[in-house]
């Protein structure tokens, strides 16, 4: 006889198939979530790194526009790895003077087809500045940024830069490489404004806030037509032998290139027992700030002939503006072609002691003796001006020539470049694509 199932155990048998069920069920649910929890953890990953690559971009542009900044302001010749270098040959050339050169009308004419640049690591900067248009040497492994300049539309003492940050640098940032395209880039640009070396150009070649004592053979030129040829402008009394010192414009009386007691100068030069007044009304800011410049270098410790060593060793290195806390003394030896400054490279001193331009040699540039009783000795032939903050008593064989192309190039030359406020701006090119040039917008 054949054996059949209780109806209990049927019953049994149908419960566990339908516990089979639900669990393949609930299995397929938790596959599921889990399929969609892993999707989702992905995307946030991804977006995650997409954001950090967005960001190393973003902030290595706007690295470039710091250290680019920086670059213009430092005065000293660079090597191609735009590192400082000491005593080098003639052809060394300073960033500014590399990539922003002066045309001669002294307006900026920059290379732009050149884009120094630096890769980041975890330490420190790798930089490339090429001294000609070709690209940039630089790691692609790593975040970095180019930079280029532009001229400014009816601004010729201005600057436009455009920052370019990879998070690997790629084509966008350089060029015309075989590198491929970056995963990450950003653009940020800012116009660069300058600020004056000088704020007010002497008028006369011998200016001082007090009186002023011409003794000797010393010689007081002026053939300026626009200063109307003054040769003294002083805010106290003037002794000078106007007919064996002084030279002016043809057919002027030499006494009528004398200021004397000038009114307004004399106030300048009484405002402050430091004279930092006057000071600010030639260079538009106080001592103290102009010896901290970054384009001005300081000696101290030093006097007489061991300052001009030291002040031609730092122009041998780039620096054309200084301060020199002692008396100065100097001549042409040891200063390339026998000449202290040319009129391409004038020199600026402010010297807070007694002044002497020795051996009949040239000196181009203007020279300030920041001292209420002041003295100078000039047998050298000094191309440019002399000013004093107070009384002034200078003698010598040799010439003091106003020259105002000097002067006027002084001005430019040396002066900061600071960013315009305003001027900032992110992703505002002219072309979608990044190797373009920017548009001013000016």
């Amino acid at each position: 006889m054949k054996h059949r199932p209780s109806p209990r155990a049927r019953r049994h048998a149908q419960r566990g198939l339908g516990a089979l069920g639900v669990a393949l069920v609930l299995l397929f649910a938790m596959t599921m979530v889990a399929f969609f929890a892993n999707r989702s953890l992905l995307f946030e990953q991804r977006s995650s790194a997409n954001q950090y690559r967005s960001v190393q971009a973003f902030e290595a542009a706007e690295a470039g526009l710091e250290w680019a900044t920086a670059r213009l302001n430092d005065p000293r010749t660079i090597d191609a790895a735009c590192r400082p270098v000491t005593g080098a040959a003639g052809a060394a050339r300073s960033f500014r003077v590399r990539y922003t050169p002066l045309t001669t009308g002294l307006a900026f004419a920059p290379a732009s087809a050149a884009r120094p640049g630096c890769s980041l690591d975890a330490t420190a900067l790798s930089c490339s500045c090429p001294s000609d248009d070709s690209a940039p040497s630089l790691r692609d492994d790593a975040p970095g940024f180019t930079v280029e300049f532009s001229a400014v539309r009816g601004d010729p003492e201005s600057l436009h830069i455009v920052s370019r940050g990879c998070s690997g640098l790629g084509t966008q940032c350089v060029p015309g490489t075989a590198l491929g395209p970056a995963d990450a880039t950003a653009t940020v640009q800012a116009v660069l404004k300058l600020r004056p070396a000088i704020r007010s150009i002497p008028v006369a070649a011998v200016t001082a806030g007090d009186a002023v004592t011409i003794n000797g053979a010393l010689r007081l030129t002026n053939a300026d037509i626009r200063t109307q040829g003054y040769v003294v402008h002083a805010g106290g009394a003037v002794d000078v032998d106007t007919a064996r010192s002084v030279t002016t414009l043809p057919g002027s009386p030499p006494a009528n290139a004398v200021i004397a007691r000038d009114e307004s100068l004399a106030r300048l030069a009484a405002q402050d027992a430091d004279g930092a007044a006057l000071f600010i009304a030639w260079f538009g800011a106080t001592p103290a700030q102009f010896a901290t410049t970054p384009t001005t270098y300081r000696i101290a410790s030093c006097s007489g002939a061991g300052c001009g060593v030291a002040m031609q060793a730092a122009h041998a290195d780039g620096h054309d503006s200084f301060v020199v806390d002692g008396d100065l003394r100097l001549d042409a030896a040891g200063w390339p072609g026998g000449s202290i400054g040319t009129p391409e490279r004038p020199v600026m001193v402010v010297v807070r002691g007694r002044l002497a331009l020795e051996g009949g040699v040239p000196m181009h540039g203007l020279v300030y003796i920041d001292t209420s009783d002041s003295v100078a000795t000039v047998d050298a032939q000094l191309h440019g001006a002399l000013v004093a903050r107070g009384r002034l008593t200078a003698g010598g064989t040799g010439t003091i020539r106003h020259d105002p192309d000097v002067l006027a190039r002084l001005r430019t030359r040396i002066g900061i470049l600071a960013r315009l406020p305003g001027s900032w701006q992110d992703a505002r090119c002219s072309s979608d694509d990044p190797a373009q040039a920017c548009n001013p917008g000016h």
